[in-house]
């Protein structure tokens, strides 16, 4: 039997497809990753290397980020670290370029959680462009609530209630 979240009915929500993934037993889990997911797309010899209850977040995070990418993205080793650590509630600094992945950890982070009930992340971005194309990205694509704040965010009642 197939327990697949895409599988299940194709009219199923993103919101809830992630929240089945958030849900499901580890061994189901486990199942579902090396059903769906590309044994190549997976970094396997860094997965191996953790201990299980760590292997199961990852793989959780694996999962969810291949849903919301529509099947087109997993986490990278560099990713699955830094999200690990955050997950531990360690401090996490990423220095890469632009492009390598960094706003994925974040985004892992809330998804994990499930952003529709508790989750509030700040993130400091020095440009307006990468703000906006952020924003519309957790928006659009990945289904968190998100605002960037900038000057030109407005200042009325009405946008903040």
């Amino acid at each position: 039997m197939s327990c697949s979240p895409m599988d299940i009915d194709n009219d199923l929500r993103l919101a809830e497809k992630l929240k089945y993934v958030r849900e499901m037993p580890q061994e189901q889990l486990l199942q579902l990753v090396n059903q769906e997911i590309p044994s190549e797309k997976l970094p396997s010899v860094y997965l191996e290397q953790l201990d299980d209850a760590d292997r199961s977040t990852a793989y959780r995070a694996c999962m969810l980020a291949w849903i919301v990418t529509e099947r087109t993205q997993v986490p990278r080793e560099l990713q699955l670290r830094a999200f690990l650590a955050t997950f531990h509630g360690h401090d996490s600094l990423i220095s890469a370029g632009t492009g390598s992945g960094k706003t994925l950890v974040i985004i892992l982070s809330l998804l994990l959680d499930n952003p529709a009930e508790h989750s509030l992340s700040i993130t400091i971005s020095p440009l307006k462009r990468l703000q906006a194309t952020q924003a519309e990205d957790m928006n659009k694509r990945y289904q968190i609530p998100t605002v960037a704040i900038n000057e030109d965010t407005p200042r009325n009642d009405e946008f903040w209630n």
